[in-house]
């Protein structure tokens, strides 16, 4: 085995403990095959590293790229890839890890949030997930048109000029087009067991991770939720009983000129959609994603109110989604929809908020609160789950 990455390990140690027991107990092996470093997770893993990358360069920097690569695979980033533009979600994953790393570690070439901003005039803030910056990619024509893949870069040239000179190289993820990538463990819940033995591990040889990954780790590695599609059938099921009405709309099957009967749900449901100034455009996107999807749920009739301090709307579900626009901005109050609840007979209600306002009056209703990620219960009555 080479003493460069002897040499490399020792120094990791000294200067990022966590990194360093990360891949410390994890054979490592000699390829030509990786441009520089590629953490293979197969039953045992394994960091393959190219010898003639650590003869051309200095230990600074070979340790940026090995911290690098470490992140992608801690990250997940190469089984999230899945059916996404690789080119574009490279960049984009490069994004999150450099925004990250110490910056003498990042060699000037590197994609940042700074330089895509800087470059195709966009606002992306620091600390989003690697799916927001991808979406914000993708949806940039200029990004697509002028990155171009060659061999193991990818190359995003200057405006106006695909052929000479180039403003930023980004290295692929090494797993995405080697060959060792068909001994990935496919299954995604067995690989983040692997990771998690592995960061677990690390964690307790090195006292302690990065303050600037802890909430990024925490995140990817939480037990699952319950889903709130699944709690909201939960809720609904068995509340509801089939009721036929006679209706001028649909002619008797058995009799001509007899009114037909409409198969109605014996259960009415009042969801309300929070649009308060504290929730975000992102966040109300989310919430009609959300009733969308309660569509699909059977067994009651839904109406939507929009609230803010007050009562902005007040429309059938299937109008609201054609709707498509959003009333309100003001301060947060939940009692008007309780008490808009109680004067229409509602008796179970559906709450979609962030959580952060007032509830003073009581509540005579079976509430769910669907809370946004960050979001927090506003009250000890109901049940609450988040998106």
């Amino acid at each position: 085995m080479s003493n460069k990455i002897n040499d490399l390990i020792i120094k990791t140690i000294i200067d990022y403990p966590f990194y360093s027991m990360v891949v410390s107990g994890i054979p490592r092996i000699e390829s030509k095959r990786v441009a520089k470093f590629g953490i293979y997770l197969q039953s045992v893993p394994k960091l393959y590293y190219n010898e003639d990358y650590l003869d051309k360069v200095g230990l600074k920097e070979a340790q940026g790229a090995l911290i690098h690569e470490i992140l992608h695979v801690l990250f997940f980033h190469t089984i999230r890839a899945k059916g996404k533009n690789i080119e574009i979600w490279n960049m984009a994953s490069d994004m999150v890890i450099n925004d990250r790393l110490d910056g003498s570690l990042l060699p000037s070439s590197v994609v940042t949030v700074g330089k895509i901003n800087a470059i195709f005039n966009m606002n992306l803030k620091h600390g989003l997930s690697a799916e927001e910056y991808y979406s914000a990619l993708m949806n940039n024509e200029e990004v697509k048109k002028r990155s171009r893949a060659q061999g193991s870069k990818i190359i995003i040239f200057p405006e106006g000029d695909m052929n000479n000179g180039k403003y930023m190289e980004i290295d692929k993820m090494e797993t995405f087009e080697d060959e060792y990538s068909s001994n990935i463990i496919e299954n995604e819940n067995i690989t983040k067991g692997i990771l998690k033995k592995i960061i677990s591990d690390a964690k307790k040889s090195a006292g302690e991770m990065p303050s600037n990954i802890v909430k990024d780790i925490e995140e990817l590695y939480a037990d699952p939720k319950i889903k709130w599609q699944i709690v909201m059938r939960r809720f609904l099921n068995g509340r509801g009983r089939v009721k036929y009405k006679r209706t001028h709309l649909r002619e008797s099957r058995r009799f001509e000129n007899v009114m037909g009967k409409r198969k109605q749900i014996g259960i009415n449901v009042l969801v309300a959609v929070d649009t308060s100034g504290s929730v975000t455009d992102e966040e109300f996107s989310r919430f009609i994603a959300e009733l969308k999807s309660i569509q699909r749920i059977s067994g009651a009739n839904i109406r939507v109110v929009e609230c803010d301090d007050s009562i902005n709307s007040s429309v059938p579900l299937e109008r609201y989604i054609r709707m498509n626009r959003r009333r309100g901005f003001e301060g947060t109050s939940f009692d008007p929809v309780f008490r808009y609840a109680d004067r229409n007979g509602y008796k179970f209600v559906v709450y979609f908020t962030d959580g952060y306002g007032t509830v003073k009056e009581k509540i005579n209703q079976t509430v769910l609160w669907v809370l946004t990620p960050e979001g927090r219960c506003p009250s000890e009555i109901g049940t609450c789950v988040n998106m």
